[in-house]
C-alpha cells in the first residue's frame, strides 16, 4: 500500500524521488500542508489539478498521458483501450514492457475515472471511488457495455 501511494504521489508530481531522498514538492506542500490550500482534498479544483498533473506526466503516468493526449475515441471498450495502449507502448517505449502490466494499467486508468456501479458482492475497499471519478471524464454504460469519454462543456466556476 505504501508503494502504491508513493507511486501516485510521484505520478501527480506531489513528491520527488531521487537516489538519496524522497521529498514533497513545493506544490504538494502548498496543497496538503496543515495550513495548505486543500489539506483534505475537498475542493474539486484540486482534483482537476491532480488530473492535469498526471495527464501531462509521460514519464511517471504514461497510460494517463497517452489516454488523455493521444487516444481520441469517444466510445470504447476496455479491450480497445488495452490494445491501443499496447500499440502505443510498443511504438514509443524503448525499454522492455510487459503486456500484462500494460493491460493492468489500462484497467486501473478506467477504474480511477469511472464511478463504481452498485454491487453487493464487492468489498468495501473495492467499492470506494477514486477522487478522479468525480470529474466524470469517463463514464460506463451498462446497456452498451462500453465506456465513453466525450468532450463536454463544463461550468467555469
Amino acid at each position: 500500500m505504501v508503494n502504491s501511494i508513493r507511486h501516485w504521489l510521484r505520478a501527480a508530481r506531489l513528491i520527488e524521488i531521487s537516489s538519496d531522498k524522497k521529498e514533497v514538492t513545493l506544490l504538494g506542500r502548498k496543497i496538503f500542508s496543515q495550513d495548505g490550500w486543500d489539506p483534505y482534498l475537498e475542493d474539486e479544483a484540486t482534483i482537476w489539478l491532480i488530473h492535469w498533473l498526471m495527464a501531462t506526466n509521460p514519464q511517471h503516468a504514461t497510460a494517463w498521458y497517452w489516454f488523455f493526449n493521444r487516444f481520441h475515441k469517444p466510445e470504447f471498450t476496455s479491450k480497445e483501450v488495452a490494445s491501443a495502449l499496447i500499440g502505443f507502448a510498443t511504438e514509443q517505449i524503448t525499454s522492455k514492457t510487459s503486456i500484462t502490466t500494460i493491460k493492468h494499467d489500462a484497467a486501473v486508468l478506467l477504474r480511477m475515472y469511472v464511478q463504481k456501479r452498485n454491487n453487493q458482492k464487492i468489498t468495501l475497499e473495492e467499492a470506494l471511488d477514486s477522487p478522479l471519478s468525480l470529474l466524470n471524464l469517463i463514464t460506463y454504460s451498462s446497456s452498451t457495455r462500453a465506456y465513453q469519454s466525450k468532450l463536454t462543456r463544463r461550468d467555469g466556476r
